[in-house]
């Protein structure tokens, strides 16, 4: 690796369960997960974050324990538990000697906080302050199964440190087991909400019976287009997205 060489990774962590339902502090945000980039100690100098708000509107503006860890001996991170679980200590603790590094992420300094109206851009950069600035070393596992040659697995995880919620406000209009394209209430617009290429989730109001979906492909206010069903939809399950959260990681060797 040439040293002074920058490598931007784009990390979109997986909600599979209780999206739609607000948590409490102290929850798991997301349970860890795995992403790859070049192989070699490297310095995380940037950090951005792109977080849809809640039912169309802004929200979700709530601080962040954000960890990094690595895998010991072809072994990956312990589980935190499911997505909206509280952490446990047991599971924390089984954690601990996998953990590179920690960043809390303070919503307040970080977020626009609804400049985008429906969603917000968090960012974390050495020019916001330097009680803020990344400056965090990582050296991951290059020999985790499954990495591809000539880079290494970095793990994320977050907990919550406020009532994060995720619903979209966006219902199925009748229950649906084939096609492609899901009628949707207009309570809030489809557009208002999602993009091309975003995957979805349809899960009830409750936070029970989760289906994950594919991508979508096209939409209206009222009618989205995804490439894979993947399951049946209830009538009135709410469409959700599958990761909300986008990390743009920026690395420096």
């Amino acid at each position: 690796m040439i040293k002074g060489t920058f490598h931007l990774a784009t990390v979109r962590p997986n909600i599979d369960v209780m999206g739609n339902q607000a948590y409490s502090a102290n929850d798991v945000l997301f349970d860890w997960h795995a992403f790859e980039i070049p192989r070699g100690g490297c310095r995380l100098t940037s950090l951005q974050i792109t977080m849809p708000g809640t039912n169309g509107a802004d929200a979700n503006v709530h601080d962040i324990d954000l960890l990094f860890g690595k895998s010991i001996n072809g072994v990956a991170p312990t589980s935190l538990g499911a997505a909206n679980s509280a952490v446990t200590l047991i599971k924390m603790t089984s954690s601990k000697n996998n953990i590179m590094a920690y960043k809390f992420l303070d919503a307040d300094k970080m977020s626009n906080n609804g400049d985008f109206i429906g969603y917000n851009v968090w960012s974390d950069t050495a020019g916001i302050n330097s009680q803020n600035a990344v400056n965090i070393v990582l050296e991951g596992d290059p020999n985790y199964t499954g990495t591809t040659v000539g880079y290494q697995t970095i793990w994320i995880a977050a907990v919550a440190q406020g009532a994060f919620d995720f619903g979209t406000g966006i219902l199925n209009d009748g229950a649906k087991t084939s096609g492609l394209t899901l009628d949707v209430s207009e309570d809030v617009d489809a557009d208002d909400v999602f993009d091309v290429g975003d995957q979805i989730m349809s899960i009830a109001s409750n936070g029970d019976s989760p289906v994950i979906h594919g991508s979508i492909t096209s939409l209206t206010a009222d009618a989205i287009t995804i490439d894979e069903l993947g399951g049946s939809i209830g009538d009135d399950h709410e469409i959700i997205f599958r990761a909300p959260i986008t990390f743009n990681l920026g690395f420096e060797y």
